[in-house]
């Protein structure tokens, strides 16, 4: 898992990616990452209080939730549970789910 490195390294400093990645791409980049955190350590939470500790819209959740599929990545809300289930994580370390936005 990624959790500390994530809030330690990539989370607090997007400088380590500038070399490899524009901002626009670091800024997704890190912003993936905090969904799959929040997604994996704190399923149950409601969308909104989701939305509200990730500090985007709905609009934009919904953006980056279909980014994540496609980098192989899902996650449903299950409303008879009140949390998020992952459905799919096929890599064995969600950091390699980015390589593909550091080649574009």
């Amino acid at each position: 898992m990624i959790y500390p490195l994530v809030d330690s390294v990539l989370l607090s400093d997007c400088s380590f990616y500038e070399e490899h990645m524009n901002p626009t791409k670091c800024e997704k980049f890190i912003r993936s990452l905090k969904r799959i955190q929040e997604i994996k350590t704190v399923p149950y939470q409601t969308i909104n209080q989701l939305l509200q500790m990730l500090c985007v819209s709905r609009a934009q959740f919904y953006k980056d939730k279909n980014d994540l599929s496609t980098l192989g990545f899902e996650f449903s809300y299950d409303r008879s549970k009140k949390r998020f289930v992952v459905t799919r994580d096929v890599y064995p370390s969600a950091l390699t789910i980015f390589d593909p936005f550091m080649l574009e």
